[in-house]
């Protein structure tokens, strides 16, 4: 099995507590092999949506090593999504049944709205679309859709609920009305778009920011832009003189720079040994303030979802 690393904790504003360091499921490969190998070296906490359409298998391996007795469902922590075509109040039920029975669980630890963009409910249609194209937009107020998310709180089937790709104003909004007040934002956040501001803003408001595709990130070339300027994060000559300083891998220093920004981080791979090494970022020596800025390349919205219709407005409005 390997020496196993346990990821700390940080505890939420309701009480809870999430592993700082997860897996993130979107478009894997081999989920069912993946959570258990992740499992194996010591990953409790993992990140799905409806979206991902990979429920049903990471259920199936969370089903099986639970029976196996590798770990107790009070150990796992596990994270799926309310998607856009589901945010009407009298879908959110059904949509939270299938996600799941599809986990096959008794309860979510964390539910989030995955945007606050609403889309007409077209059965598994993921983009539904008029004839001329256009999305199919909606006037459902996700101020609405998170008044459903509280029910399930307060029925005992969601430990907590959040949100995902949403800007600083229309959290205030949900913030003014909540009975539940949302535990995490999850958001794109690297050294290609540090989002500090939100980070900020969320600190203040004691919302943990859960950090994604903290390593997928390549830079959009610009006209002016010298090759060292583009590229992966993976790849960036900063990042990689870094990682050869401390003799780590330039995944471990992202990872460690987002856990170093007070975030919780759900970097994505299938690869065991990739596994391990992320888990054991742990071993990383803290970075600086001065390294913290050096990674931090550019900040200047070089997201890769962050001008999708998952999100019409910048996060930090």
């Amino acid at each position: 099995m390997g020496t196993q690393f346990l990821a700390p904790v940080v505890k939420l504003n309701n009480g809870t507590t999430i592993p700082k360091l997860g897996l993130g499921t979107y478009d894997i490969k081999h989920v069912r092999d993946t959570i258990k190998a992740a499992i194996d070296v010591g990953y409790r906490h993992f990140d799905t949506a409806w979206l991902y359409n990979n429920e049903r298998e990471i259920g199936d391996a969370l089903k099986e090593v639970l029976k196996e007795g590798k770990v107790k469902r009070e150990d796992l922590f596990i994270t799926t999504k309310l998607y856009m075509t589901k945010m009407d109040p009298v879908d959110i039920r059904a949509a939270f049944n299938q996600s799941l029975e599809r986990l096959q669980l008794e309860y979510v630890d964390l539910y989030l709205i995955h945007a606050p963009t609403s889309l007409k409910n077209c059965g598994d249609q993921t983009l539904p679309k008029d004839e001329q194209g256009s999305l199919l937009l909606t006037n459902v107020d996700y101020v609405d859709t998170w008044k459903g998310l509280e029910e399930l709180v307060d029925e005992g089937l969601v430990k907590s609920i959040g949100v995902s790709n949403f800007n600083n104003k229309q959290m205030e909004r949900i913030l003014e009305m909540a009975k539940h007040k949302p535990a995490i934002h999850q958001v794109e956040s690297h050294p290609y778009n540090c989002n500090s501001n939100l980070i900020e803003w969320a600190k203040k408001n004691d919302i943990v920011i859960t950090a994604y595709s903290p390593l997928q990130a390549q830079k959009r070339q610009k006209p002016g832009d010298s090759e060292d300027d583009f590229g992966t994060l993976l790849g960036h000559k900063t990042v990689k003189s870094i990682a050869e300083k401390y003799g780590k891998t330039t995944a471990q220093i992202l990872i460690r720079f987002a856990l170093d920004r007070g975030c919780v981080v759900i970097p994505r791979t299938s690869i065991r040994s990739e596994l391990q090494e992320n888990m054991e970022v742990e071993t990383t020596p803290i970075l600086s303030l001065g390294r913290l800025s050096e990674v931090c390349l550019c900040d200047e919205d070089y997201g890769i979802y962050q001008h999708t219709m998952l999100t019409p407005k910048p996060l930090s409005e």
